[in-house]
């Protein structure tokens, strides 16, 4: 049995016109559970199969009857889900898999690619077919630009190194997750923390998300750098993490949505409304080893909030965001929340890397790598902020993954004359961004 029904519902789609057509014909297309899974299996953040490059051709294996059909395929993929990369015996085996024809084979590529190529994402497939892809509601700040649209008195806030995550309090059920709708484990610790408090009494903390970043302490109760820390995080989304780092994992929040408003995807509670509530639950918990409202303070101008910004970064922070203290909370962009800080961060895809030059400290290993945005208008090489740890690492395994870089500009691409453009700082490299599964657009970094 192969997927050709399915290639062939993903492709009437694409020749769609309009949303409002799209929408339509899902109506019917969900209801073939083939076709749910695989779209489901395609654009569910929690899943990553770690292969991303396939043969031009499928690879015209004769195999036995018992591995043919898409139960198997399916399986396979879930076993490649639940590793933490893929060999080339892997990597064989589902060519192999998904050989079955040409059109299966092209399924599984882009359920592999996280894109089903027909103009449909999880919005429209979750407008139509409700909570059929996870999906994490988010406000993302906006940059300097927008600054006029503060009002003063405002609060400017410290921009927390770490890693977003949210806790949310659902009948007093309490459960982690990232901006990508992963499952954050190993945090009993927390947990624990909230229900022997008098916080876990009050019903204005139940039914509700907590919204901040995670950081982690070192041995002797500082905070580690970004880099470092985050990658214990990941080893928290794992599931790999001992149990003395994970202690060490706390929570640093800036905002607090009702569950309900949060599922609609907005929420009419003004800002100063909202942090009070993350203090006062902060305060209940009385923990503030673990949870702690963000550093902030009330400023009369911007000049005040740039102050309170070089501050942080002269202590080695990355900056401050200045909000408005009535603004409402919703999915998407806010134009009265700003950053404040001296370099820009964006996420872009590792497209390839090289060794380092020949004769110098780095000519065994990674060097540098090349990353860019997926319109392939955006493209630029990292050469620094690697440990030598990482840069002994197998770098083709890296391939595909979404990266942090940080940056001071865009400008035009000096190695090409086709209009890409690239970054300069020059670009260092920051970290892994295992919680995303598309880089930022053009558009975004060149709007900040």
């Amino acid at each position: 049995m192969s997927l050709k029904s399915v290639y062939e519902k993903l492709e009437h789609i694409a020749n769609l016109s309009s949303t409002l057509d799209k929408r339509e014909y899902l109506k019917t297309a969900l209801q073939d559970k083939l076709f749910l899974k695989t779209v489901q299996y395609a654009l569910d953040p929690t899943k990553k199969y770690h292969i991303k490059r396939f043969p031009k051709e499928p690879q015209m294996f004769i195999l036995k009857d018992h591995l043919k059909g898409p139960s198997n395929l399916f399986s396979y993929l879930d076993t490649l889900s639940n590793q933490r990369g893929a060999s080339n015996i892997d990597k064989d085996f589902l060519y192999q898999l998904a050989s079955i024809d040409k059109e299966t084979y092209e399924v599984v590529k882009r359920i592999c690619k996280g894109d089903l190529r027909c103009g449909v994402g999880v919005r429209i497939l979750n407008q139509v077919r409700p909570n059929t892809i996870p999906f994490t509601p988010y406000l993302r700040c906006s940059t300097r630009r927008h600054i006029n649209n503060i009002v003063y008195p405002a609060i400017v806030q410290e921009k927390a190194n770490g890693m977003y995550a949210e806790m949310r309090i659902d009948n007093g059920k309490i459960t982690f997750g990232t901006r990508d709708s992963k499952k954050i484990k190993k945090l009993k610790h927390l947990k624990e923390v909230f229900w022997n408090c008098s916080a876990s009494e009050h019903e204005e903390f139940n039914n509700i998300v907590l919204m901040g970043e995670l950081r982690v302490y070192d041995k002797h109760g500082n905070v580690l750098d970004r880099q470092t820390g985050n990658g214990i995080i990941n080893q928290c989304i794992q599931g790999t993490v001992n149990k003395k780092k994970a202690k060490r994992v706390f929570f640093t929040m800036w905002d607090a949505v009702p569950l309900e408003d949060y599922l609609n995807e907005k929420c009419s509670i003004p800002y100063y409304s909202r942090f009070n509530t993350v203090e006062m639950f902060c305060k209940s918990c009385a923990c503030d080893y673990y949870f702690q409202p963000i550093r902030n303070m009330i400023v009369h101008s911007e000049k005040d909030a740039q102050y309170y910004a070089n501050d942080i970064i002269e202590l080695g922070g990355e900056g401050a965001v200045l909000k408005n203290v009535r603004a409402t909370w919703k999915h998407g962009t806010s134009l009265e929340q700003i950053k404040l800080k001296a370099l820009y961060e964006a996420e872009l895809r590792i497209l390839s890397w090289d060794y380092g030059d020949k004769g110098k400290k780095h000519e065994t290993v990674m060097g540098r790598i090349t990353v860019g945005t997926d319109c392939g208008g955006l493209v630029c090489s990292i050469g620094g902020g690697f440990s030598d740890e990482l840069r002994a690492d197998n770098w083709d395994n890296n391939i595909g993954r979404i990266c942090e870089i940080e940056y001071q500009d865009v400008s035009e691409s000096k190695s090409r004359k086709d209009g890409v453009k690239s970054l300069y700082g020059p670009p260092v490299f920051v970290c892994f961004r295992d919680d995303k599964d598309k880089p930022d657009t053009l558009e975004d970094i060149l709007n900040r």
